[in-house]
């Protein structure tokens, strides 16, 4: 693959987020089974609803197509905001390094400061 195909394939989609998931695995894969099971709970309360519509004779079975269809694009484009959110939620931890807490909080290490000023920039020498 050379370009990325935002909302049109599920594949890529699914390859972001495990590339979101590799910073903070531990944490994220939390997050992405919660994000799984609510995905694959909200497919199979509409499989179960078409199947049941369809054996009433309430709708055809292109009227069940469409509503798997409609529901595999909505699950590609939350699988493609998910993989946002977990950039940004891995973005924002402190502790996304693997260093202890004590470490970046203890003022004697001064991880806390930043990292100290550049030095100087040579002058330029004229010719």
């Amino acid at each position: 693959l050379t370009a990325v195909g935002r909302g049109t394939s599920f594949f890529q989609a699914s390859r972001f987020v495990f590339n979101a998931a590799q910073n903070r695995f531990y944490s994220s894969i939390k997050k992405i089974r919660l994000k799984q099971f609510s995905l694959e709970a909200i497919a199979e309360k509409i499989q179960l609803q078409a199947s049941a519509d369809f054996s009433e004779g309430n709708i055809s079975l292109v009227d069940c197509l469409k509503r798997f269809n409609k529901n595999a694009n909505q699950m590609i484009s939350s699988w493609w905001d998910f993989a946002d959110e977990l950039v940004l939620f891995n973005s924002f931890d402190m502790n996304r390094d693997g260093y202890p807490r004590w470490w970046l909080t203890d003022p004697s290490v001064g991880y806390i400061y930043g990292p100290p000023p550049a030095p100087p920039v040579p002058k330029m020498k004229n010719n």
